[in-house]
């Protein structure tokens, strides 16, 4: 009896180690290494990510549907101000366009994946994502 509570004893010892060096290992989110190294946003016909290393935009029209993919984005400056912007895949599915930019590191970016329909009122966007440069 005596030596089933020892094992238990030390087998709870053991978890509660475990647990607690599973926790301290995790990364600082601080840390460059911890971060993704992209981030995606995607709906139907249209696929767009940002690229942290390097501040770029990708999109990509991933449909045959006459529709022009663009990736729209939105980053606040260090005096508050806010640029804005849009970019257009030029042609059909299967196509891809990369831009390049000069965000301030560590500095938030927010960006989403669209589709150019001049017919409706509104282009049907994916939700908004945010990226850190």
């Amino acid at each position: 009896m005596r030596l089933l509570k020892r094992i238990a004893t030390i087998g709870a010892t053991l978890l509660v180690v475990t647990a607690g060096a599973a926790t301290a290992s995790y990364a600082d989110p601080d840390d460059p290494d911890y971060l993704p190294p992209y981030y995606e946003s995607e709906i139907e016909g249209s696929y767009a990510r940002f690229i942290r290393l390097g501040d770029k935009f990708e999109a990509c029209d991933t449909a045959y549907d006459w529709q022009l993919a663009y990736v729209q984005y939105q980053y606040v400056r260090i005096d508050g101000s806010v640029q804005t912007g849009k970019h257009y895949v030029p042609s059909d599915a299967g196509d891809c366009q990369t831009w390049d930019h000069n965000f301030g590191e560590k500095r938030y970016v927010w960006f989403r994946a669209c589709l150019d329909e001049p017919l409706t009122a509104s282009d049907p966007c994916a939700p908004w994502r945010q990226g850190l440069a």
